[in-house]
């Protein structure tokens, strides 16, 4: 995903110890008990030593009913595997701040061989993960008993070409679906394969006629042929509206249920609204994105397989446009007035270009009269900077954002939309933000941007061309001649 991860939701807890400088995000159920199990195990050593089978199976077992991770070392000879064990301790140490990652150790060799005979694993030295089977809030989605609860994975230290520990246990401490959430998202980002998201009513049982647990399902069928190319991820729209406008989603809740691919190479394509969603048309959806068809494969796929019609809800009546009053911004008026659309795609390049001062404006396409109403001035803001040549010297951008309001500027304080932010060209001599408290109007906003930024001499009037600069002094003659006849005739009419 191109974008970075979301900020954590309020309230939220941070771990320091007294040696490091950085703070760590706790990342799991805010009960007494899920806190002070943490706690312990920042106080504990990073590897807890296992000395039996039957602290294996407990430590196990902790770690499941907890839905955690764990990761457990088995060794055979002290003296011949002291590298490998070092390297296992080395990354216990490193994810000691993890609250979902623990980490034990088996270095009894009776032990590990009573595993070996089990099928654990089938060489030491090993590493077995154990994770839940599926994921907490995709529970609804598996057919799977609960008592079949453990999914082990198995890495051997011994073997040359083997993924490094770390990427390995991020590999596969994911099931296959996952839930979006803050800490999901930095694994996934760090597994760097192109991204599955579906986005769904999380608050509902059932999205565009459909019940989740049968969109997740057939999501979960295609992912068996294509889980070694992408990675797949479910997110509640609610939460993430801001990232479906980013990533090309539009009409907000209206659009759900949403299929959405985000390439490592900044690709982005959605699943055509119209196909119905099972196995075939998501298969055939990720097929065409890997290979650069499109959505041609999906729409073939819809032909064979036509299970599962999707019916969103109606969308509320289309918002009319009066000009000059209340006006929308699109790829038409983006031409027409040089405003360019932020997206993921071209923000590094637009926004963050510090050879620039850059304009923004970061509004909501929908229900808001007030962004509807500043835009009329807005797009007259990027057709003069354009028509008086300072198009290399400013770049004038829109970002359309959701109800969640955040943005890909992090540290941004939106507060109400609209907004509007000044990125001077050389912000790294002062604060990167620089907000707008004026007036919507073309010359205020122009104005604004000239003492704040590096665009200068604008000169009197520089939201008029010169065809209506002489207008305008024409109509400011004619207001003040007739000032002077009202004054006269005042004046006549006392001497009488």
């Amino acid at each position: 995903m191109t974008s970075a991860p979301d900020p954590p939701p309020l309230p939220c807890l941070f771990w320091k110890d007294g040696q490091s400088a950085s703070f760590n995000f706790y990342d799991d159920f805010h009960s007494p008990e899920s806190i002070s199990r943490f706690i312990d195990k920042q106080m504990s050593k990073p590897l807890t030593k296992l000395t039996s089978t039957a602290s294996v199976d407990e430590f196990i077992s902790t770690a499941i009913q907890n839905n955690h991770i764990s990761l457990i070392g088995f060794f055979t000879d002290l003296a011949m595997q002291d590298d490998e064990i070092e390297d296992f301790e080395n990354y216990a140490k490193g994810v000691q701040s993890n609250s979902r990652v623990y980490a034990g150790i088996v270095e009894d060799e009776e032990i590990s061989r009573y595993f070996l005979d089990q099928k654990w694993f089938d060489r030491p030295p090993a590493i077995v993960l154990t994770r839940p089977k599926g994921d907490a809030n995709l529970q609804i989605s598996w057919s799977e008993s609960n008592t079949d609860t453990q999914v082990h994975r198995t890495s051997y230290l011994l073997d040359t070409d083997s993924l490094p520990l770390s990427d390995w246990v991020n590999v596969n401490s994911l099931p296959t679906v996952t839930y979006l959430t803050p800490y999901t998202f930095t694994i996934l980002a760090s597994i760097g394969k192109p991204m599955v998201l579906c986005f769904l009513d999380w608050k509902s049982s059932s999205t565009g006629g459909l019940k989740n647990s049968l969109i997740i399902s057939e999501i979960k069928e295609a992912a068996r042929g294509y889980s070694k190319d992408v990675t797949f991820v479910v997110a509640d729209g609610a939460e993430h509206l801001d990232r479906m406008a980013a990533v090309g989603v539009k009409g907000g809740m209206a659009a759900l249920p949403s299929i959405v691919i985000n390439g490592n190479d900044r690709r982005t394509s959605v699943f055509p609204e119209n196909l119905p969603m099972n196995v075939d048309t998501i298969g055939g959806f990720i097929a065409g994105f890997l290979k650069g068809k499109g959505g041609s494969m999906a729409v073939a796929a819809a032909k064979r397989n036509k299970r599962n019609v999707v019916v969103r809800d109606s969308e509320v009546a289309e918002e009319t446009d009066k000009v000059g009053v209340k006006e929308s911004m699109n790829e038409e008026s983006d031409e027409k007035f040089h405003v360019i659309n932020v997206n993921s795609d071209n923000f590094e390049d637009v926004v963050l270009d510090e050879s620039k001062d850059v304009l923004l404006m970061i509004y909501k396409e929908n229900h808001c009269d007030k962004c509807k109403s500043l835009s009329v001035y807005y797009k007259r803001v990027g057709l003069r900077f354009w028509e008086m040549g300072f198009e290399n010297q400013i770049n004038v951008c829109r970002l359309e954002v959701g109800e969640g309001r955040g943005t890909l500027l992090h540290g941004l304080e939106l507060g109400s939309l609209p907004v509007i932010v000044l990125l001077p060209k050389f912000r790294a001599r002062g604060p990167p933000y620089v907000y707008y408290t004026g007036v919507g109007k073309v010359q205020a906003i122009m104005k604004w941007v000239e003492e704040n930024g590096e665009v200068k001499n604008l000169g009197e009037l520089p939201h008029l061309n010169e065809e209506e600069k002489e207008r305008y002094k024409e109509q400011i003659a004619v207001r003040e001649e007739k000032r002077r006849e009202r004054e006269k005739a005042s004046k006549e009419a006392r001497e009488l």
